[in-house]
């Protein structure tokens, strides 16, 4: 019998809200407080309040759907410098039995070679677990909204004895400062743990 997998853990640098993703009203309900807690519930901000949850929703909605466990969007990355990004989690719920004997290197060979694209990769290094980065460009799109550009990173975590596969996907509207963006994330891979229940 495999062990039970929790979500893996890294550390989030400045202020960032975790949204609940146990259903749809919850989601709802964290993303209110997270708002009437940034902007107050003063009635003059009712519109600000409204905006904000509705773009918050546009972003946790779809990852909630495509069965993320875990959303996080960044407030700031230290007092007075704000922050524009957010981290979806997914954690591959397949059963890996049959590659529980295969080591690091296998694993990750393995991943490689299903996404094929590797134009754009990046080996991060984490410790026991094999990342390997791929990022994307595209427009968030909104009603009677400008479209607006966004930098994706998508962290694919893979790690042995249990066999077990996560994504970790990052996205900013920070496009300008891909570099500086990318090194942040990064960063925060690298301070990545995934223990296995029981261990």
């Amino acid at each position: 019998m495999r062990s039970e997998l929790g979500a893996p853990l890294v550390v989030l640098p400045g202020t960032w809200s975790r949204v609940d993703l146990s259903s749809d009203e919850s989601a709802r309900a964290s993303t209110k407080r997270i708002v009437e807690k940034a902007v107050g519930k003063d009635d003059s901000a009712a519109r600000l309040r409204a905006e904000l949850r509705e773009r918050i929703l546009s972003a946790v909605t779809p990852a909630r759907e495509k069965g993320a466990i875990e959303f996080h969007f960044a407030q700031e990355l230290t007092t007075g410098v704000p922050l524009s990004a957010s981290l979806a989690v997914f954690v591959v719920r397949a059963d890996l039995a049959e590659l529980d004997p295969l080591a690091g290197a296998d694993m990750s060979r393995l991943v490689a070679e299903a996404l094929r694209d590797s134009s754009n990769d990046a080996a991060i290094d984490a410790g026991s677990l094999s990342v390997v980065r791929k990022t994307y460009k595209h427009r968030h799109l909104e009603p009677d909204a400008p479209e607006i550009p966004i930098l994706q990173a998508d962290y694919w975590v893979t790690g042995v004895r249990p066999a077990r596969v996560a994504i970790l996907s990052f996205s900013t509207a920070f496009v300008e400062f891909e570099e500086q963006m990318l090194d942040l994330f990064d960063a925060i891979l690298k301070t990545i743990r995934w223990d296995v229940a029981g261990r």
